[in-house]
């Protein structure tokens, strides 16, 4: 990423079995642009200094994160991440922040011992170390896991094509 010279306003993360409704993310996005908008989808005017938590947050009401599990699929070592609690970070499913904070994120990473857990490592690790504010979580949720399930996908991709009739 430091080596390309690379002209994107935003960066994302989502799962390959998700669906992502880009039309309403869009609109919101473009409604935070637009001065006049009163209807609360002004969140994307922090856009440069906020990550977006697009499903879940692993964040609980204290402001703080989930904790680590020390045995079992998700295992986290002691030697890995000593700390009670992880920051707070987006569920890996999907996120997305702007593309100047990339350079911050990566700029962080010999200060800290990489997890196998890329949401928790990048938007909350990383995220604390470069003192970027705990992320948001947008709402409506953006997101549908399709998990298998061909009915909500069959209707996704008929609503899609219906949009671009």
């Amino acid at each position: 990423i430091r080596d390309f010279n690379v002209n994107q306003q935003f960066m994302l993360h989502i799962d390959d079995d998700l669906y992502l409704d880009l039309k309403t993310l869009k609109d919101m996005m473009f409604a935070s642009n637009n001065p006049n908008n009163s209807n609360g989808t002004r969140i994307f005017t922090q856009a440069h200094n906020r990550i977006f938590c697009l499903d879940k947050a692993l964040m609980k009401s204290d402001g703080f994160g989930t904790y680590p599990h020390r045995k079992g699929k998700y295992i986290i070592t002691e030697r890995e991440f000593s700390k009670e609690r992880f920051p707070a970070a987006c569920a890996g499913t999907a996120f997305m922040f702007s593309y100047s904070l990339t350079k911050r994120l990566v700029n962080e990473i010999p200060n800290s011992m990489p997890i196998r857990l890329e949401d928790i490592y990048v938007t909350g690790i990383l995220r604390q170390l470069a003192k970027i504010p705990n992320p948001i979580v947008i709402r409506p949720k953006l997101v549908d896991h399709l998990k298998s399930n061909l009915v909500l996908f069959e209707k996704r991709i008929s609503s899609m094509e219906q949009d671009e009739v």
